[in-house]
């Protein structure tokens, strides 16, 4: 099925929504669980000696002992939400968990470091991160309220399980998001009270811990609170299981950047009037248990990154991010038209690559971008990379 026009509508309680995503996206949801076998990304952390079925079974294993428990210790309404999903795509519970165990377990990918011409092997997250966020405080933006941006980037493969969504759950906050068929939550979403939350990967070396999916941990916060404030306190209580960077802005006009790493949370907050945000930790905190400057991927990482540096992209796209930021605000206050320049931008050379914002990659591209505008309670979205996808705009 394809949901690249509307957003599909969830409500009643968590178990309800639940079941209503997964009848939604059975289709989709068998389609990824019958992939799994030649899913890249997935397939590059078994162990040589192992066949590819027992490796199957062993992640479906390991992530059902871990997600289950976890669910039902931290956040109960979730794995109501979970048991939902399974029921109304007729999905076993264990293969919906290991797909949803998926965001937390790809980037398990070796690198290597380069130092006087030995190359001693360290392991660590490691799928490349591929998202770029951006917030535009109030002062400098046109509307008055803070803007955001956010491409998504993710394996290509996994375009047809991307879906949006409006949320609302009994007793909480509406919301408005674009998530994956598999997850309770969102990798991004604003609520109808104005809280607007977007996450990137990010690869603190200080893990990784036992933990639950950064996209959890996100709707849960759009449904139940309305400040940055609220939001922090709440990622410093619970267990994380991927190091992320997690950018927040509130209708008060509070805006930060939580780099959320397993033992600790660091933060930014805007400069010359913005936040920019690719996958390399720039908080005093991340910077240092960040990834090495020289770390390289392996030939376990996908094809078209193996002995590429790590921040090569991040780097490209923050610079790149932070050039268009300065152009447009020589002219004036950031406008909607300028936002939607900056997430179609190709680079100086104006064709889409790995080192792009609007993201053509080999191993990711841009399949879902995104607009918020918190004072007007409203996103402009689309699937799939926005050069070629004229981007909707989506209201409570």
């Amino acid at each position: 099925m394809s949901n690249k026009k509307n957003l599909i509508s969830l409500e009643g309680t968590y178990y309800e929504a639940g079941f209503q995503q997964g009848k939604a996206n059975k289709e989709n949801l068998w389609e990824m669980n019958n992939l799994l076998p030649q899913f890249e990304d997935f397939i590059s952390q078994k162990p040589e000696d192992m066949s590819l079925s027992d490796f199957i079974e062993f992640a479906k294993m390991k992530a059902t002992n871990r997600l289950k428990s976890l669910y039902q210790k931290y956040t109960p309404n979730c794995w109501e939400y979970n048991l939902g999903i399974a029921k109304g795509a007729e999905l076993p519970i264990e293969n919906l968990l290991l797909l949803q165990n998926i965001e937390i377990s790809i980037p398990q990918v070796e690198y290597i470091i380069y130092e006087n011409e030995e190359f001693p092997t360290l392991h660590t997250t490691g799928l490349e991160g591929a998202c770029t966020t951006s917030l535009t405080i109030p002062e400098c933006s046109e509307t008055g309220g803070i803007l955001m941006t956010k491409n998504f980037g993710y394996p290509f493969i996994t375009l047809f399980i991307h879906f949006g969504k409006r949320l609302s759950i009994e007793g909480k906050h509406k919301m408005l998001s674009f998530s994956l068929s598999p997850l309770i939550g969102t990798p991004h979403g604003i609520n109808e009270e104005g809280l607007a939350i977007s996450y990137n990967y990010a690869y603190p070396q200080d893990g990784p811990l036992e933990g639950l999916p950064i996209s959890t941990l996100v709707q849960e916060a759009l449904l139940n609170f309305t400040t940055v404030k609220q939001t922090i306190d709440y990622f410093k209580k619970m267990p994380i299981g991927n190091g992320a960077l997690v950018t927040v802005g509130d209708a008060e006009g509070h805006s930060i950047c939580m780099e959320v790493c397993f033992k600790a949370i660091g933060t930014r907050t805007a400069e010359d009037g913005r936040i920019i945000v690719a996958n390399d930790l720039l908080s005093p905190e991340g910077k240092l248990i960040d990834k090495p400057y020289n770390a390289r991927f392996t030939n376990k990482a996908h094809p078209g990154l193996r002995d590429k540096l790590m921040n090569e992209s991040s780097k490209h796209r923050h610079d790149r991010m932070d050039y268009l930021y300065c152009r447009a605000l020589n002219k004036g206050k950031i406008t909607l038209n300028d936002l939607h320049g900056f997430i179609t931008d190709h680079g100086p050379t104006g064709y889409g690559s790995n080192n792009t914002i609007c993201r053509h990659g080999p191993a990711a591209n841009t399949t879902t971008a995104i607009i918020f505008d918190i004072k007007n309670r409203c996103l402009y979205g689309t699937i799939d990379s926005p050069c070629k996808n004229p981007l909707k705009k989506y209201k409570f």
